[in-house]
């Protein structure tokens, strides 16, 4: 039963990232955003502060799994250290809000680290790269059949960096490819009608 429910939680995420427009995804990631400009309380506000960014996190890994799950395997892509490096930045994110540790710290417009946990910054920053590059590189892969060159993924890249620009053209090339690749399911009622 367990596995069936992780079965239509994927393919429901699928599904939901395939499906939505650009202006409910730049409505769903900003929402936090602009809420936090009417709470007074410092601890709400830089928990919407990290909603926030959680949230673009959980668009680039969803937007990745969904980009290697769909169509036939790309030569060269593995997801493994794209999951991983998610973790690390969700956990360096949450580590940050939740132990206000002054050495460490990081926020959805700054980062600050001393001593020790410059390496731990440093690694941070490059995973959180690798989070906009990968599924930047696969949709452009995706598209052409082929593994692109690096001048054909800074765009996308650049795109996701600056994701309340970018989220207009990302996710209308990512619903343009789900409809060319027919992968939006056909629900049906097990009887061949529709």
């Amino acid at each position: 039963m367990s596995l069936l429910f992780n079965c239509y939680l994927t393919f429901a995420m699928h599904d939901l990232i395939l499906r939505l427009k650009s202006w409910q995804v730049f409505l769903m990631l900003l929402a936090p955003h602009f809420a936090s400009w009417y709470v007074i309380n410092d601890v709400v506000d830089a928990g919407l502060g990290l909603l926030s960014t959680l949230l673009v996190v959980a668009w680039l890994v969803l937007m990745g799994n969904t980009l290697m799950q769909v169509g036939q395997p790309v030569q060269g892509y593995s997801a493994t250290r794209f999951i991983v490096n998610s973790l690390i930045v969700v956990a360096a994110l949450a580590y940050s809000y939740v132990a206000e540790d002054e050495s460490f710290q990081i926020t959805s417009t700054s980062f600050h680290a001393t001593g020790l946990w410059m390496p731990v910054m440093l690694y941070t920053l490059l995973a959180y790269l690798q989070l906009h590059w990968f599924p930047a590189s696969l949709l452009v892969a995706r598209e052409q059949g082929r593994r692109p060159d690096f001048s054909q993924v800074i765009g996308p890249f650049l795109l996701l960096i600056f994701w309340p620009i970018g989220v207009w053209f990302m996710q209308e090339r990512l619903n343009d490819f789900a409809k060319k690749q027919s992968v939006l399911p056909v629900l049906n009622d097990g009887h061949g009608r529709v």
